[in-house]
């Protein structure tokens, strides 16, 4: 018990502490980007409930009540919201569970150490992950842990790293700092330690195979003793079912048409009657409305609203091209005035000065989708265009953005600072972009593409832009 409670109080620990609650977003990162809303709290949802361990293979279990999961002041903007109603379909077999409950042991008094969290793209799981870590950090909740490591599975250092001390060396640069803890943990196999692991479906083929570190450490028996939350999309995670070693399965939920009514009018408090009229429009486009309930995109739909004038698009194809040239108009109006730009009605509209830029932008977004890379490192980024501007251009149209990383980096032997990665402003956006590079190719390379990655998950909805376009 000494040797935990030595733990919690080293160095290494507080550090990490510092990190999770310093850890800020600058007005660069915001999404939907907006020049109309500084600091305009912003409404969104974490409601988990817990699944049967066998659910998605046509199982089918208790009825409960979906009860939600309510937590102020997390996430990019604002708190989270619901209404707390009892789901329509009472055959799905679905139990509420809070935050705060996450760990606790079960009925059977049998300790909960691997949870798995799974949840379409956008719905708050990488929210989750800030939210759980930043109040840890601050001693709300998470008590029992001693250290919480949160690794953001699609940096590629993360991805790389083949034992524990190389994954604690991301954490801290000091050896005299880290080795302690690290021995620690080792000798004692994770006890007292909580791996928050996001985005399991970001990982490549091979770091997620069976024999691989990452595999072992966080659903094997690597540090048998840690306790693990994994985050991921359903289809990554649906093999994990079968794996006696997870204890609870989790899904965050997204917003129902409550939420969404709710949302928008929040969102419009100031002009009700555009409230009214998305509100109208939503319910003519059951498309559209049932993409509204993963809580970015319904910020994303509110986002368009505010320019668009007449009716929404009718299909995600157009909705897509719709939001990427509303982000390059904004973009290219706050930075570039002179060139008096008031509408882009298609992407041959872009100022000509400008064209070979995005079209830049979309065969990066394509090729490191081809790689199974959605973040990039600033070298990647600079070293893709031959006069090593491309990170100021790709920047430029609010396409791609950049996040702090809450590892350190170092130089020659110096310590640098905090480094930035790179990212498409949504997955969607970079999967709407490649698809754009796509439709621009020969019918060759287009055939040639579509035979190497016709059967790649990562390119679904790739698939599907490309034959929208």
């Amino acid at each position: 018990m000494g040797q935990t409670q030595s733990l919690r109080n080293t160095g290494f620990v507080t550090s990490l502490k510092e990190k999770y609650i310093q850890r800020e977003f600058g007005e660069d990162e915001e999404w939907p980007p907006s020049d109309r809303r500084d600091k305009q709290r912003r409404l969104i949802k974490l409601q988990l409930v817990e699944t049967d361990q066998i659910e998605g293979f046509g199982h089918k279990g208790r009825s409960s009540g979906i009860e939600t999961d309510q937590i102020e002041g997390f996430g990019h903007k604002g708190r989270s919201s619901g209404n707390g109603k009892q789901p329509k379909d009472d055959k799905e077999t679905r139990k509420s569970i809070l935050h705060t409950d996450l760990f606790k042991t079960s009925s059977d008094n049998k300790p909960v150490r691997k949870i798995v969290v799974k949840g379409n793209a956008g719905i708050g799981k990488t929210t989750l992950c800030t939210m759980l870590t930043e109040a840890w950090a601050k001693g709300k909740i998470l008590k029992q842990f001693d250290c919480v490591l949160l690794l953001p599975l699609r940096n590629s250092n993360v991805s790389s790293a083949t034992s524990l001390p190389e994954l604690i060396k991301l954490f801290h640069l000091s050896e005299k700092v880290r080795k302690p803890p690290t021995k620690r943990m080792e000798d004692r196999e994770g006890e007292g330690v909580l791996i928050i692991a996001d985005g399991w479906d970001e990982l490549s083929e091979g770091a997620r195979a069976k024999d691989s570190f990452l595999y072992k450490l966080l659903l094997g028996y690597g540090c048998s003793k840690a306790s693990v939350l994994l985050t991921s999309r359903h289809s990554a995670a649906a093999p994990f079912h079968k794996l006696s070693s997870v204890d609870t399965f989790i899904e965050v939920v997204g917003f129902d048409e409550e939420d969404i009514k709710q949302y928008i009018v929040e969102e419009f408090k100031q002009d009700p009657e555009k409230a009214s009229s998305l509100m109208e429009q939503l319910k003519s486009n059951p498309l559209i409305q049932s993409l509204c309930s993963v809580p970015l995109n319904c910020a994303i739909v509110c986002d368009l609203w505010y320019d668009l004038q007449q009716t929404l698009p009718s299909t995600i194809t157009k909705l897509y091209a719709r939001i990427t040239l509303s982000v390059v108009l904004r973009d290219i109006k706050k930075k570039c005035p002179q060139l008096c730009v008031n509408s882009l009605d298609n992407f041959n509209c872009i100022p000509k000065e400008l064209q070979n830029d995005f079209w830049l932008v979309c065969k990066f977004a394509f090729e490191f989708l081809a790689k199974d890379q959605i973040v990039f490192s600033d070298s990647e980024v600079s070293s893709f265009s031959q006069d090593g501007n491309f990170n100021k251009k790709a920047f430029f149209f609010g396409l791609l953005q950049s996040a702090h990383s809450h590892f350190p980096s170092q130089q020659n032997s110096l310590t640098t600072g905090y480094g930035l990665s790179f990212h498409f402003a949504h997955l969607t956006i970079q999967e709407f972009l490649a698809a754009l590079h796509i439709v621009t190719l020969s019918q060759k390379e287009k055939t040639k593409i579509c035979n190497t990655y016709a059967g790649n998950d990562r390119f679904n909805m790739v698939w599907r832009f490309v034959f929208g376009l």
